[in-house]
């Protein structure tokens, strides 16, 4: 039987680890309670808070991504995109030649200028943003349309917290582990 390969699951495995080895046969009319630990719950705890930690790094991700194809579709849906591309053309301008450097300057002012007009800024790379000085009412769409990005986001991070303090609220790793199984 040395070939045989044994398939468990990652949680019967974390299971067994934390219990302290092989969990005992069932035995008709027994009542089975396994003491549960500082330590085990220690492990659970310590899980949940990996789990945590990878889905707020997956947010942040997530929200970046977010807020770029937003401003995207509210520069496309402003005209803003024309003019971005009028940027690009005239820094592209500036450094091919030397000779229409007066003219190419003056073309990226005026195009620096009606992007700043028209509520948005964008650096060197090309990336849009918001400009600082934008009409009141694109930064509160912005931020609205952020800010339930924001809400739904800590909501679910809330499970985590939860699903930890049941995780030392348990009585036996089981219980622990119920909690942890729903969310890692």
């Amino acid at each position: 039987m040395a070939g045989n390969i044994i398939k468990i699951s990652f949680f019967d495995f974390l299971t067994k680890m934390v219990v302290g080895g092989e969990r005992t046969r069932d035995y008709p009319n027994m009542e089975k309670t396994q003491l549960f630990t500082v330590r085990q719950r220690e492990v659970f705890a310590d899980l949940l808070a990996s789990a945590k930690s990878r889905k707020q790094s997956e947010y942040s991700s997530l929200r970046t991504e977010t807020e770029s194809e937003f401003i995207q579709k509210l520069a496309s849906e402003s005209g803003a995109t024309k003019i971005v591309e009028r940027i690009k053309t005239a820094n592209q301008a500036v450094v091919d030649a030397e000779r229409a450097v007066e003219a190419s300057q003056s073309e990226l002012q005026n195009a620096e200028n009606a992007l700043e007009a028209s509520g948005f800024s964008v650096d060197s790379d090309g990336v849009l943003s918001l400009d600082r000085h934008a009409p009141r009412s694109m930064r509160q769409a912005r931020d609205k349309y952020l800010g339930t990005f924001e809400k739904e986001n800590k909501e679910k991070l809330h499970e985590y917290d939860v699903a930890t303090l049941n995780v030392w609220a348990a009585e036996t790793a089981d219980e622990a582990k119920k909690c942890v199984e729903e969310l890692v």
